[in-house]
């Protein structure tokens, strides 16, 4: 849970070092628990936990969480972990070659898995624990990808 206060602070040279900006058409100083976004706070720890980073090279998904079964469906993005697969979809707003690394778990061994993609089976690169693809998608056409065991 996020602390109660306002969203930023004035640097130590600023000329109220320490305080809040004032603004006067959103003066912070004024009610400063209505100013820090905590409706956010909670989905983008989800989103943190299960793992999901978005990159400059592409999206990875290395699962934080203390359990070894999840699953999160979000408009964007959503994946599953489960004991013996994982699944997910993204659906972008543009078009383009999207790249995904994906932290196998320590269930499936990284010599005897399969990935499929929108269905397709595809070849795995496998890297360090992580299956390794991309694919090309349009906006608004949801591309899914599956990684099971051989």
């Amino acid at each position: 849970m996020a602390p109660l206060g306002p969203d930023s602070y004035n640097a130590y040279y600023a000329d109220r070092p320490g305080e809040t900006f004032n603004w006067s058409l959103t003066p912070m100083t004024d009610f400063p628990v209505m100013n820090m976004n905590r409706h956010s706070g909670p989905l983008l720890d989800v989103i943190k936990m299960a793992g999901i980073c978005p990159e400059a090279e592409g999206i990875t998904i290395d699962p934080k969480l203390p359990f070894a079964e999840f699953s999160l469906r979000l408009p964007l993005i959503g994946l599953a972990y489960l004991t013996d697969r994982m699944r997910g979809y993204y659906h972008p707003i543009r078009q383009g070659t999207y790249r995904f690394r994906v932290r196998l778990p320590q269930t499936l061994s990284p010599e005897k898995v399969r990935l499929n993609l929108s269905g397709e089976p595809v070849e795995p690169l496998l890297d360090n624990g992580y299956v390794i693809f991309e694919e090309k998608a349009n906006s608004g056409e949801r591309m899914t990808w599956e990684i099971l065991p051989e």
